[in-house]
């Protein structure tokens, strides 16, 4: 539609100012700046628009070498954890490391070590450390719905690369009710969460022994948009089709 032509336009114009202006800028505009963009980028990628994951990448460096992270002297903890998730969906796992290593002392007492071990465990898992992935993820509270969220997805993940596939029913069930059960997710991240689940059962199938499947799957997940997590189950889904 028109206004959402004008909304892109708007990003990118504003993107762009950041940008050319860096320098220019005072600290609390060029934090607002970039804020008010973050913002739209996020959306735009929760609604499928898989490029900006570039953008989102880009502004949270920005933050970051700019020093306009903490508020205060503090970080916000949806903040650090999803500046982690979405560097690893980057393959930025080096850079992810950095950063919650250099803001972890900042974030609030209550749940620091719960949103540590979190974000230490996608990092883990995006290395192929399931094993220490999982056990760190023993010690996470569910602080908000997000942290919820994400916690079971990555448990999902480790089970289905440990083989631990009975492990994973439970979690598949109540995730699922979960989500049908919360009215104050937003619908299109639902729709993320749902659609990762949709297909992580067909990938259990296939896995299971139903091999004969996976040439189906992948022509599914071609045709899907982007959705949280899809990378990895592409993977996964070619990696039996090469061993058939």
């Amino acid at each position: 539609s028109k206004l959402n032509l004008k909304k892109e336009e708007y990003y990118f114009e504003v993107r762009d100012l950041i940008l050319s202006n860096i320098n220019k800028l005072s600290t609390n505009l060029l934090k607002h700046m970039v804020l008010s963009i973050l913002n739209y980028a996020i959306n735009k990628m929760i609604s499928g628009d898989e490029k900006y994951l570039k953008e989102i990448s880009l502004l949270n460096r920005i933050m970051d070498e700019n020093s306009l992270a903490l508020t205060g002297e503090s970080l916000h903890g949806d903040y650090f954890y999803s500046v982690i998730e979405h560097a690893t969906m980057q393959n930025e796992i080096s850079w992810a490391a950095e950063f919650a290593e250099k803001y972890k002392s900042y974030l609030s007492y209550d749940n620091r070590d719960s949103l540590i071990s979190l974000g230490l465990s996608r990092i883990d898992f995006e290395r192929k450390n399931y094993t220490s992935s999982l056990q760190r993820l023993l010690s996470v509270d569910n602080v908000s719905p997000y942290f919820y969220l994400s916690h079971k997805i990555l448990l999902l993940q480790n089970y289905m690369e440990l083989m631990e596939l009975e492990a994973a029913l439970q979690i598949i069930e109540t995730l699922s009710k979960y989500l049908k059960r919360r009215i104050d997710i937003a619908s299109e991240l639902k729709d993320n969460y749902l659609k990762f689940l949709h297909y992580y059962r067909k990938l259990k199938n296939v896995i299971s022994g139903k091999h004969y499947l996976a040439k189906s799957l992948s022509k599914e997940l071609d045709r899907e948009k982007f959705f949280l997590q899809k990378r990895w189950l592409v993977e996964k889904v070619d990696m039996i089709k090469k061993k058939k």
